[in-house]
């Protein structure tokens, strides 16, 4: 997560990390209501440029704006797996 106006991570090895990683990355641009929304597409280009691979989803967690959709999205991408214990457990 990073929030409107910031221009990278401050964790370089992280960075690498995600900017190559095979899994899904998602970027969620945090407080999009303390901008307009010039400022706002220039954010999202200048994060889909640095990670391609990315999904950037702008979101209000204070306003509560796009979160239940990330959290949708984050479910769709969970992998099927086998229950670890038994339903009655």
């Amino acid at each position: 997560m990073v929030e409107i106006g910031e221009k990278g991570l401050k964790d370089e090895a992280f960075f690498n990390k995600i900017q190559h990683s095979k899994i899904p990355v998602l970027v969620l641009l945090n407080k999009i209501d303390t901008t307009d929304q010039e400022v706002l597409e220039e954010q999202v280009q200048h994060w889909a440029a640095l990670l391609t691979k990315a999904e950037i989803h702008p979101i209000s967690a204070l306003e509560n704006f796009n979160v239940e959709e990330v959290f949708n999205r984050i479910l769709e991408l969970l992998p099927q797996a086998p229950p670890n214990y038994p339903k009655d457990q």
